[in-house]
């Protein structure tokens, strides 16, 4: 997945700082090194019917703002029922779904 280009925000990292410990910060904290960072965004004009709780603006917003194709995110409980949606060209998925589109470029024949 060389075409892949991880992104985070300072906003993201101060979240998953919080929530994560053990080897899975570890991990966290060596990916890291791969990122590219971005800005903080806070706001970002959602159509009708899109609704995310306040908390997690930051995230899509700098998702957006960013420009990036996909926004991965694990929390299914605030981004659920906008998994699959396009907003602004940035897709929002869970990473298993992700990796499900992508699995093509990962294996090779």
């Amino acid at each position: 997945m060389s075409h892949v280009t991880l992104v985070v925000s300072p906003y993201v990292i101060m979240e998953t700082l919080e929530h994560v410990q053990g080897p899975a910060l570890q991990r966290f904290e060596a990916l890291l090194e791969q990122m590219e960072r971005v800005g903080n965004a806070n706001s970002v004009e959602l159509p009708p019917g899109i609704t995310v709780v306040e908390k997690d603006l930051p995230v899509l917003a700098s998702a957006i703002s960013s420009r990036a194709d996909v926004l991965l995110t694990g929390d299914k409980n605030h981004f659920g029922h906008i998994y699959g949606t396009t907003l602004d060209k940035t897709l929002i998925l869970p990473p298993g779904a992700f990796l499900e589109r992508e699995i093509h470029r990962l294996i090779r024949p």
